[in-house]
């Protein structure tokens, strides 16, 4: 079996707020369905940015698939994400996983949030994480595929509706399987688990609604 590294692969519906969690690692195994209510408060810190017992990630991984988890509480760091950063770099490095999973949480949260999205101060927080993003590929680009993406866009202080900047979101990606300069059309959130699997050479889930970015 892969090593699942700092995470999961993690489904999110988000259609309305009675909404399920389907939750599935590397395998395509199921781990459970854990409703909106259960994981509101969790949902921005799923991987890196574990809760501090680390109850949530225990019970997402199956066992032996989760090896790593750090979590840094953003309030408490200027730049937390940097942090994280660092020590995901320091554990590929050592560890070689199959899959790692870097959440970054301060562009939603002290700039969306606290300041307001598309503010100067959101603009500075993701020039920030984009140079996160930049280390990494420099690091491991040659070894790893690498998919940057966000759960959500987000309009003044808020996001959750149907509108446009909500729901329009970046994906970008750097690997083999993508051709440079490659404008790929129609992907949605529902393609990132099959995009994934491919990459690891796994069946995607039968009950995943999504297709694959790979081989179109």
């Amino acid at each position: 079996m892969l090593e699942s590294f700092l995470s999961a692969t993690v489904t999110v519906s988000l259609s309305d707020s009675s909404a399920s969690f389907v939750i599935k690692l590397s395998n395509s195994s199921e781990i459970g369905r854990l409703s909106r209510k259960s994981l509101s408060s969790k949902l921005r810190s799923i991987l890196l940015n574990t809760p501090s017992n680390c109850s949530f990630i225990s019970a997402v991984a199956s066992p032996k698939t989760l090896k790593f988890a750090t979590y840094i509480n953003a309030y408490m760091q200027e730049k937390g994400d940097d942090l994280l950063t660092s020590e995901a770099e320091k554990l590929i490095i050592a560890h070689k996983p199959d899959f790692v999973f870097l959440y970054m949480v301060e562009t939603d949260e002290k700039g969306g949030h606290d300041s307001g999205w598309m503010t100067e101060e959101y603009l500075r927080r993701i020039s920030l994480a984009i140079g996160n993003v930049k280390r990494i590929i420099e690091q491991f680009g040659d070894e790893y595929s690498v998919i940057i993406m966000a759960d959500h866009g987000g309009h003044e202080r808020l996001h959750g509706t149907q509108m446009p900047e909500d729901m329009t979101i970046p994906l970008f990606f750097h690997g083999p399987d993508f051709a440079p300069g490659e404008n790929i059309t129609h992907a949605s959130l529902l393609d990132i688990a099959p995009t994934i699997a491919a990459i690891m050479g796994l069946d995607s889930d039968p009950d995943w609604e999504g297709n694959s970015l790979i081989n179109r």
